[in-house]
């Protein structure tokens, strides 16, 4: 049971009580000597009760706040997650940089790169980049700060300080690894799984470990996957395609986590390209190339984020939900065509199905 400090005036009222009833006393009155001193002994005694309430509410993983939550996660070798900030290292989402000039040109380090909507959600490249004429370059950024903030979407990372005529700039990929420090709230229920998996391994504790490894976006467990005593695991990583050094962290992971005798196996998901062609009707005053940007970063935003496939249909590829969000990405589109090539072969006009274990990605868009 909780330790709950009691009321002054109920602390007050018994020892008077007790004391009245042992000495005769009968002034509990602000000008009786006795009763001020009880007042005066029970004030400091309701103070204690408050530090003993405190104490146990701090001692106690569902209350504990702050420090007092992370000295009891330490104990448990549970660490709070820091903030990080969002970067293209490591991952396939290096920003490009278009030289539409006629020389070589080159991007210092250190070149500063925002998007348009959110001036403050900066990043900084790592390295100087030489692009020839007509040619394009890819280098790697971080963020100006730590924090989620500076999480962006595919295509928002469009203006730079490069003073360079004719130099454009891109990422074809969202960055998304930016990180908060951790919440007291999500702490604490990393803290008590942590408990939950030292006393045996089930498939959330098999999940909660592979998605405290760096680079881990998610994951999907397919119990039974190859009968029975098997797990596959399919990860996400912040990359179009899983890093091997991460599938091998995960394959680590899952060997120590998971009971002896059970077949458990870490899997980058199998990538079905999707090439689309797009002919665009758009209004007199729209600006072809803002149009062609927003209906590629709609059509990357749709079937890059579509789920793999667990065999309920998950990751399939809804053709009217596609055509409807290149229709509706932009106000300026008064008609629209879409046709799909499906891993190099020409799709119908309908609902695109996968095989367990699949996923689509984007691939060649072509709009005009």
């Amino acid at each position: 049971m909780a330790i709950s400090t009691p009321q002054f005036e109920t602390m007050l009222s018994r020892a008077w009580d007790r004391v009245s009833q042992a000495t005769g006393l009968t002034n509990n009155t602000e000008s009786g000597i006795a009763y001020n001193i009880l007042a005066a002994f029970c004030s400091e005694l309701r103070d204690l009760w408050m530090q003993l309430e405190q104490a146990e509410r701090q001692s106690n993983l569902s209350t504990a706040v702050g420090s007092y939550l992370d000295s009891i996660g330490e104990f448990f070798g549970v660490i709070r997650r820091t903030a990080k900030s969002a970067t293209s290292t490591g991952t396939t989402s290096s920003v490009k940089f278009t030289n539409n000039s006629g020389g070589s040109i080159t991007i210092p380090e250190g070149t500063r790169v925002w998007t348009t909507n959110a001036v403050d959600r900066a990043y900084f490249t790592t390295a100087s980049l030489v692009i020839p004429a007509g040619g394009q370059g890819y280098v790697n950024v971080t963020a100006a700060n730590v924090g989620t903030f500076y999480n962006t979407g595919a295509n928002t990372l469009t203006n730079h300080n490069a003073i360079l005529s004719g130099v454009t700039v891109t990422n074809e990929l969202p960055i998304l690894n930016g990180r908060d420090i951790e919440t007291d709230e999500n702490y604490r229920t990393r803290i008590s799984r942590e408990i939950l998996r030292k006393e045996g391994a089930n498939l959330t504790a098999i999940r909660e470990a592979l998605m405290d490894i760096p680079g881990v976006r998610d994951v999907i467990l397919m119990n039974l996957a190859r009968g029975t005593g098997t797990i596959d695991v399919f990860i996400y990583s912040y990359a179009r395609d899983v890093p091997a050094a991460v599938l091998a962290e995960c394959q680590r992971v899952l060997d120590e986590e998971v009971a002896a005798g059970v077949s458990a196996i870490a899997k980058a998901p199998i990538t079905v390209p999707v090439d689309v062609v797009v002919k665009l009707q758009i209004t007199s005053s729209a600006i072809f190339s803002q149009t062609r940007a927003l209906v590629s970063e709609s059509i990357r935003g749709y079937i890059d984020n579509l789920e793999i496939e667990q065999g309920g249909g998950e990751g399939t590829l809804i053709f009217q939900e596609l055509a409807a969000r290149i229709q509706e990405s932009s106000p300026d589109i008064v008609d629209s065509t879409v046709s799909i090539t499906i891993d190099n072969i020409p799709a119908l006009r309908a609902n695109q199905t996968l095989d367990v274990g699949e996923r689509f990605t984007s691939r060649v868009i072509s709009i005009s």
